[in-house]
């Protein structure tokens, strides 16, 4: 596995919450147990079911085959795992931000306030809370509190963080005022999150029409053109004498 292909992995596994030594060696060990796995189960089922008993080429290339589907099924749950997290993200965004103003209104400065929110959300989301408690590490580390921000949006893949990263940033160099900015970003968080919310409410319909169309439709003819068709039956056996 070339360098390039584990920085992409470290990535996945940081977006799903995923941390610590060891996470991608032990995930690559998943891939391969999960892989052999699925090879095993599928040449079980063909030495059960006797299929392709005479085509050992075919049982091979259906073995690699199942093979490869299980060294790509820790992927998709890995996928998985990284959209929840990125929803619980965007969903607890906002939050954060109105515990910022509090604390900056408060008088903490910019670390301080990062940490104090990393320790409020710890009940009510827990992934923001991570994220913030590993800025607020990275920012009593590094020399330069900025590049702490330009990380937490790299781990989390959130474009609307950029502008909050963009305006603490501006805080940490030029000493700007803080919480009406960070009030105004929340707010506009908020509402492209309720933009969302009626974006996808107002695909329902469609959505809907499908289900419509190949279940709930059909019934309703045969509902309605049964006895349309038992009267033709009977006219017609009526009309001929049969």
């Amino acid at each position: 596995m070339g360098k390039a292909e584990q920085q992409r992995l470290l990535g996945v596994l940081a977006a799903a919450g995923i941390k610590g030594h060891g996470s991608l060696s032990a995930f690559v060990v998943s891939k391969l147990c999960t892989g052999f796995v699925c090879a095993a189960l599928v040449w079980l089922f063909l030495e059960w079911s006797e299929w392709y008993g005479g085509s050992p080429a075919v049982r091979v290339a259906v073995l690699f085959g199942a093979l490869l589907v299980g060294w790509r099924i820790p992927d998709f749950v890995l996928k998985r795992f990284a959209t929840q997290r990125r929803l619980h993200l965007e969903q607890g965004i906002p939050d954060a931000l109105d515990l910022l103003v509090i604390c900056a209104e408060a008088g903490l400065s910019l670390d301080q306030a990062v940490e104090q929110v990393s320790q409020d959300l710890q009940g009510s989301n827990r992934a923001v809370a991570d994220e913030f408690a590993t800025t607020a590490a990275e920012m009593r580390v590094l020399s330069n509190r900025a590049e702490a921000l330009e990380n937490l949006v790299e781990r989390t893949g959130l474009t609307s963080l950029r502008s909050i990263t963009a305006t603490l940033s501006q805080a940490i160099r030029f000493g700007t005022p803080l919480a009406q900015s960070m009030r105004i970003l929340a707010a506009e968080m908020r509402n492209e999150r309720l933009l969302r919310i009626e974006e996808r409410a107002a695909r329902l319909p469609v959505l809907l029409s499908i289900p419509l169309a190949l279940f709930i439709l059909p019934c309703l003819l045969m509902v309605i053109g049964t006895p349309l068709g038992l009267r033709v039956l009977d006219t017609f056996k009526a009309a001929f004498g049969g």
